[in-house]
């Protein structure tokens, strides 16, 4: 509920900003702005004339925090980056954007359940006062403003054979959790497809990571029986929805994936990957970078 002019003068007289209410009342009449006097926090002074304070309460320029929200972040790690910024309370973020999500809209539909993927990471500014639903809009405006539009094209490219947004933005999680190089986002992603086409399971280790609910440096085979529709060594084709929120390099290379024969690939232990044909290569590449590590 906004407040009126003369209640928020009373505040700043309370506040010790101006030493009359009604001379605040006055001037932000005589300037046109009294009824757009808008809720915040802001960075006020008493050297400040009643006329600025009036322009920056009109302006809505309260005060807002940066806050850098990385590729390849879970919502999980969102919230809780967003919480320590003071910005949210955690587990109402979590909760909203996990379960929450079809009371949002994202590319012009209504969004899925939860919005895992759709969180578009980059740098905000955000309003200190700002609920956990004005964030969560605010980052999907920019999914829309910085995916969904310019890429539209590609989408539907994507969408004719039969990779719809839901499944390229769940390809796109794997390949930005699977690859630490650049360049090899386009070939992750062609040789996830590749095993797609083949009807082999994807065996991407951070989808079982993900079904853990925790990061393990090294998975046992204990971890690749775990019972979970997440878990691609036990299930054929995308998990059920994204496993992280990926950037814009990643979505990318989803929609225009490498032209590659590989059917496998594994971590060479220092960012890159080796990628094999055969499943013979496959297990020689995997002795080899076994040999090499340290006992």
């Amino acid at each position: 509920m906004r407040a009126s002019a003369n209640e928020i003068g009373a505040r700043l007289r309370r506040a010790g900003i101006i030493h009359s209410a009604r001379a605040f009342v006055i001037i932000a009449r005589l300037l046109g702005e009294s009824k757009h006097l808008q809720s915040g926090d802001y960075r006020l002074s008493p050297h400040m004339s009643l006329a600025q304070i009036v322009y920056a309460l009109s302006s809505g320029q309260s005060i807002s925090r940066w806050v850098t929200l990385p590729e390849g972040y879970g919502v999980d790690q969102i919230a809780q980056t967003l919480a320590d910024a003071g910005l949210c309370d955690r587990r109402r973020f979590r909760r909203i954007a996990l379960v929450g999500g079809r009371s949002f809209r994202v590319a012009g539909r209504t969004a899925p359940r939860s919005l895992e993927g759709y969180l578009f990471p980059d740098t905000y500014k955000l309003r200190t006062r700002a609920t956990e639903r004005q964030i969560i809009e605010t980052m999907l405006a920019n999914f829309d403003l910085k995916v969904a539009k310019p890429l539209a094209p590609q989408f539907a490219r994507a969408a004719a054979a039969g990779l719809s947004m839901p499944k390229v933005i769940t390809l796109a999680s794997l390949v930005e959790r699977e690859a630490k190089r650049s360049e090899e986002r386009p070939i992750i992603a062609g040789v996830l497809l590749n095993r797609m086409r083949a009807h082999m399971p994807l065996q991407c280790d951070a989808t079982v990571q993900y079904a853990l609910g925790e990061h393990k440096s090294r998975l046992g085979l204990r971890d690749l029986k775990v019972d979970s529709p997440y878990n691609t060594y036990k299930h054929v084709g995308l998990p059920p929805g994204p496993i992280c929120n990926p950037g814009l390099a990643s979505i990318k290379a989803a929609l225009q994936p490498a032209r590659t024969p590989y059917l496998y690939y594994v971590a060479n232990g220092d960012g890159s990957h080796v990628f094999s044909t055969t499943f013979a290569d496959h297990t020689r590449a995997k002795r080899l970078i076994s040999a090499r590590r340290p006992s």
